[in-house]
């Protein structure tokens, strides 16, 4: 089977990390923190934060599992009984099917009955959700927060970040080509420098323009317009 270089853009192998030291606080997640952090120290209710992919809800609720020493659930995870839970951490709930629905709708009450802590993430809150009424209709009680994505200065603090992570040295004019060039998404940013920093590796070459348009052309397959200026 032929596989797309644009295709390989998306779906080139990465290990996606969810450490408290690879989180960066912006402005774009600081209210989804703080509402984490008042969960977490109330240690019962509820949170159901939403946005776009990308813009770091699975981060923040790796992020609170760990603090509640607990896993992170997707719907398709949560045991047959959830009743046997003191708390939840479940991402990806916008996903779930009618009988992930009842599942969930089960461990709502239970929790709450409870007074125990359930931490929810979607693409979309509860008001847009479809399916069960009755766990819509909860779920539309709980504390919602929504994520935006980041900005472009935002994203320009990401990839020196992940450059930092990878002990690469890279300027602001390469910053601001891959902006330019790349899917504006932080997690395929991040895979992205990694294959920058395999080829810089392998040919032994600093990371410069020429080497970032190398790699994206690869990935890509073809040039973007303006790269004849952006080397000049």
């Amino acid at each position: 089977m032929i596989t797309s270089s644009k295709q390989l853009l998306l779906d080139f192998p990465r290990q996606t990390k969810f450490d408290a030291a690879d989180f960066m606080p912006m402005s774009c997640n600081a209210m989804a923190l703080n509402a984490i952090e008042q969960a977490l120290t109330s240690g019962s209710g509820g949170l159901f934060i939403h946005g776009p992919e990308g813009c770091g809800k699975s981060h923040l609720l790796h992020l609170a599992a760990e603090r509640l020493g607990v896993p992170v659930h997707t719907p398709k995870t949560l045991p047959e009984d959830p009743t046997q839970l003191s708390c939840a951490v479940v991402d990806m709930v916008d996903e779930a099917t009618r009988d992930e629905q009842e599942k969930l709708f089960h461990l709502y009450n239970h929790l709450m009955a409870g007074r125990g802590l359930i931490i929810l993430a979607g693409r979309h809150g509860a008001d847009q959700l479809e399916g069960l009424p009755d766990l819509t209709s909860r779920l539309k009680t709980l504390n919602h927060v929504k994520m935006a994505l980041p900005d472009s200065h935002q994203l320009e603090l990401l990839l020196v970040k992940f450059a930092a992570d990878r002990q690469l040295q890279i300027d602001a004019a390469v910053v601001r080509y891959l902006l330019r060039r790349a899917e504006r998404s932080p997690r395929k940013l991040e895979g992205l420098m990694g294959k920058i920093d395999e080829a810089s590796l392998t040919e032994k070459r600093a990371v410069t323009i020429p080497l970032v348009k190398q790699v994206v052309t690869q990935l890509q397959g073809h040039d973007n317009e303006g790269d004849a200026h952006a080397n000049s």
